[in-house]
Formats: C-alpha cells, structure tokens, sequence
C-alpha cells in the first residue's frame, strides 16, 4: 500500500495477500506469484507482459478497481476443503485466464454480478472446479 512506483524486474513471490491502494505497480516481463488475495483499491497496477499467478491454500478473492486490466491471469488453488474464488469487481484479461485445483473436493468460482472480459484461451480445470452463475464475455482478434 501506499503512493510508491515498484517496477517488477523479475519474478516476485508474495507469501500472503497483495493488497494496493495507490502508487504504481508495474508487473513487467515475468511471472508474479500472490499466495492469498489479490486486491485493488486504488493505483494503476500496469500487467506488463507476464503472467500473474494466484496460488496457495484455500480461498482467494480478487478485485481490482474497473480500469485494471491483466495480460495472463492463473488461479491455481491448493485445497484442503471446499474454497471459492471471489470476483469481487469485473476482470479484463487481455491473455489467457486459467482457473484450476488440486488437492481437494471443490474450488468453486463466483463471478460476481460483473462482465468479465478475457481475450485468449479460457482453460477451467477438468477435476475439482465449479462456476456458478455469472457471464464472460470473449473478444476475439
């Protein structure tokens, strides 16, 4: 939190929540891995051109102010019970958007009442995740 600029110039592993309310956070060429939560209030998050990863045990949610966009997006959860990933605002996913589980009964996705806009491959794993109601949209190039 707060009004820095942090420009990711390799990897990052955030053990825990990412939480932003202001400042700049660049996530440049690689692939930044969050183990918790994912979440906006405030900044300009600039996705770069690698991957954001959200890992971990159990639950997450993720909510971004309505301007974020990420380029790849890849929740891959690690259950020990039944967890859900909350949308808590609407996602633009310039790339790819995987969502998978392993290690447990059920990740279920809850989209929220929001337009979700992805414009590559949607991938939902086969074994352990479910989406409840709610609608994205494809733009297709």
């Amino acid at each position: 939190t707060g009004t820095a600029s942090v420009n990711a110039l390799g990897p990052l592993r955030v053990f825990g929540d990412f939480q932003m309310s202001g400042g700049v956070f660049n996530a440049g060429p690689s692939t930044q891995t969050f183990q918790g939560s994912f979440s906006q209030t405030g900044g300009t998050f600039q996705p770069g051109t690698g991957e954001i990863d959200i890992t971990g045990w159990g639950g997450s949610t993720i909510a971004v102010v309505s301007a974020t966009h990420f380029n790849n997006l890849r929740v891959n959860k690690s259950l020990g019970a039944s967890a859900e990933l909350r949308l808590d605002s609407a996602l633009t996913v310039d790339g790819n958007l995987s969502i998978t589980s392993s290690g447990g009964p059920t990740l279920t996705v809850v989209p929220g009442p929001y337009e979700h806009v992805l414009s590559g491959d949607f991938t939902v794993g086969s074994v352990g995740v479910a989406i409840s109601s709610g609608v994205f949209s494809f733009s297709f190039t």
